[in-house]
């Protein structure tokens, strides 16, 4: 379930450190908002992304900042913590912060198997999800299907890029027309549906079932649109600014792999 990579970043890159950190504070906030609101699938997925992020944090901060690993390695190892918190097991009535334990207790002696010792430490406090019941199976599985409207996730991919493409052409010709609100407004909305499609299209060749990577990278996506306080009254100008909105908690190769399927403007 890997939620940011870092592909291309030189050794010595502090910043993907602070993403991480910040990206996790951020996804915290919005499970535990979550969870009083009572959807217990969206606050597991975006605790388990928090949690995830910032342990990523440590593990690049540790091998690339610090001791000047081999990224591959780096990679290997996100990858074998990836699957440790992708599918946490639930016992009855367990809570999300028991999970979230559970996971981290699993992730422990993989850090400490490359010298990295006490990251409990680093870790944010679970309390806040003490009352919040771990989702069902069922409830996981019903969540993925109505995210999906019932499809298969290559069907819904296909679907929101035809719909993306749709809004594109509509864009375009609002702009010729020399109506720029509605050209922005346009591709605002194509853009954003082309992400859905892409971050669906990515979970399923991960083979996230679950879709919480859907959800986290969602998430962490419409929260930096929604910090741009207003639009410049530019088309092309508004486009860059959204889409650096949408990838700015992407990876390189992730934001180059979106953006070859956005339109250009």
């Amino acid at each position: 379930m890997s939620t940011v990579s870092q592909a291309g970043s030189s050794p010595d890159s502090q910043n993907f450190v602070d993403l991480c950190t910040q990206g996790s504070e951020i996804l915290r906030t919005i499970a535990v908002s979550k969870g009083a609101s009572g959807d217990l699938v969206g606050a597991l997925s975006c605790a388990l992304g928090s949690d995830l992020m910032r342990i990523q944090g440590a593990l690049w901060e540790a091998l690339i900042v610090s001791a000047g690993t081999s990224y591959r390695k780096y990679f290997q190892l996100g990858e074998e913590i990836a699957r440790a918190c992708s599918e946490p097991t639930a016992e009855p009535n367990l809570s999300i912060a028991q999970a979230l334990l559970a996971v981290r207790s699993q992730v422990e002696p993989i850090l400490s198997n490359v010298g990295i010792q006490g990251f409990q430490a680093l870790m944010l406090d679970v309390e806040p999800f003490d009352n919040i019941a771990f989702p069902s199976s069922d409830a996981i599985a019903a969540h993925a299907a109505q995210r999906l409207e019932g499809m298969t996730p290559q069907s819904y991919a296909r679907k929101q890029m035809q719909a993306a493409s749709t809004l594109s052409v509509q864009a375009f010709t609002a702009h010729s027309s020399g109506n720029i609100e509605q050209a922005i407004n346009l591709m605002f909305a194509s853009d954003f549906t082309a992400l859905d499609a892409y971050l669906v299209e990515s979970a399923h060749a991960a083979g996230d079932r679950n879709l919480f990577t859907v959800q986290i990278r969602w998430e962490l996506a419409t929260h930096c649109a929604s910090l741009i306080d207003e639009l410049p009254q530019d088309f092309a100008a508004a486009a860059h600014l959204v889409r650096a909105a949408i990838t700015q908690f992407m990876g390189d190769a992730d934001a180059v792999r979106l953006r070859a399927v956005l339109p250009a403007v």
